[in-house]
């Protein structure tokens, strides 16, 4: 169902962003989206926080673009949600920069009134992860959580099989269109998504992803999940924004404790030191929520052939046809440790540090770029040096760590260490 007002939500983030504050303060001043259209320029002048940049941007998008992504999404069947229709979740509406426009292709839950549990980790997962990712989000979904994750290799997909072969559906949070075959891998896993849950995202049909996507995806995942258990990360994975972003908004992070000799356990490990729950049981989460109705049932464990199924990082499944490389399940053990280990140390940089385009440094908050000037490049800096540097308090401090986390700018290298990307 596509309603009236969203074209002109579209228009909007055409014009200014997928993942702008921007938007909320065009709701507080003006009584809907479609008169802050239509009321133009000498209106826009008088909202807070809209900069004569801005204003250009909004008189140079034209609303027909946001019309042909309409009419494509009801060619693709794709729903569209928008921050003032009635299903979209508070969750998501209570966090910092929450996206305008949803693309949804499936059955969207009420978030609000489900217990959610994100499934996230390192896309080079050992099979020790998938067989904890697989069977935390199987029995998490006997007893009646629905699982959320991003639908990359490894961890996510483990999460989300593991949801889909306990009979429950699942919720992937995409980085790129819905009619973009990212991860071709996992292509039949998204399709089967479609009538077993839904998958989601901020971006239009038609848009590839790009580096800075998947960390301000993450913060969707983050907001739609009451819990966020980690499983298996690098001490540079994509996955510990999802954690952090998840500790700022208030939910409860587990991380799964790995060999400290394994850097695709760095992450998770340091977590734990930081606060996390460490996580051994499904029933660790259930414990956790003592107000939440869930029913607890006998352990099911991941077969061996739902385990070799599940695409990770630099392999193919066994039934992806002819191909040069070589299934991790044919290679020697030794080679297949060193290989994970050194492959993890690189673990999701692609996604988060690379290609900074110039215009995301000018896209953020005269208070973000303040923050951001204060890290000299090349150097790691905590947070309680950053307090002392700019003279603000932590309380102060985070949100803007937290937006530039999301525009891929800075890295949190763990215990609230950061550098720039």
């Amino acid at each position: 169902m596509v309603y009236n007002n969203a074209r002109y939500w579209i228009w909007l983030t055409l014009a200014l962003g997928y993942k702008t504050p921007k938007a909320l303060k065009v709701c507080e001043f003006s009584f809907s989206i479609a008169e802050f259209y239509e009321c133009g320029e000498n209106h826009w002048k008088l909202c807070p926080g809209i900069t004569p940049a801005d204003i250009q941007k909004l008189k140079s998008t034209a609303l027909s673009s946001a019309d042909k992504i309409i009419n494509r999404c009801m060619e693709l069947n794709i729903d569209i949600i928008t921050f003032d229709d009635e299903r979209y979740p508070m969750c998501l509406k209570n966090i910092y920069a929450p996206p305008c426009v949803l693309y949804v292709k499936g059955e969207f839950p009420d978030l609000d009134n489900r217990f959610t549990v994100g499934i996230v980790g390192t896309r080079n997962a050992s099979k020790y992860g998938l067989r904890v990712a697989y069977d935390a989000a199987s029995n998490l979904t006997r007893a009646g959580a629905l699982i959320i994750s991003g639908g990359a290799l490894g961890i996510d997909s483990a999460g989300h099989r593991g949801a889909l072969a306990a009979g429950g559906d699942t919720v992937c949070v995409l980085g790129a269109g819905i009619d973009v075959n990212y991860i071709s891998q996992n292509a039949k896993m998204r399709e089967y998504i479609t009538t077993h849950g839904c998958l989601v995202t901020e971006y239009p049909p038609g848009t590839q992803p790009k580096p800075y996507h998947f960390p301000a995806r993450n913060r969707i995942i983050a907001a739609f999940s009451d819990a966020v258990l980690i499983v298996e990360a690098a001490r540079r994975s994509g996955a510990l924004i999802t954690a952090n972003l998840a500790q700022e908004q208030g939910k409860e992070v587990f991380a799964v404790m790995g060999n400290i000799n394994a850097a695709y356990s760095e992450g998770t490990n340091a977590l734990i030191k930081d606060g996390a729950y460490p996580y051994t049981h499904y029933t660790d989460i259930i414990d956790a929520f003592p107000n939440v109705y869930i029913t607890r049932k006998n352990d099911v464990r991941a077969t061996e052939t739902a385990l070799e199924a599940i695409p990770v990082k630099g392999t193919l499944p066994k039934n992806a046809g002819k191909s040069k490389v070589v299934p991790a399940s044919q290679k020697t053990e030794n080679v297949n440790v060193v290989n994970k280990e050194r492959e993890a140390k690189k673990e999701d940089i692609s996604e988060n540090t690379r290609n900074i385009p110039n215009e995301k440094i000018e896209s953020i908050s005269s208070e973000a770029r303040r923050v951001y000037d204060a890290i000299k490049q090349g150097e790691t800096v905590s947070t309680d040096e950053l307090c002392i540097r700019l003279g603000l308090l932590p309380y102060k401090i985070l949100p803007y760590i937290t937006e530039l986390e999301i525009e891929g700018l800075v890295i949190n290298t763990g215990a609230r260490n950061y550098r720039k990307a």
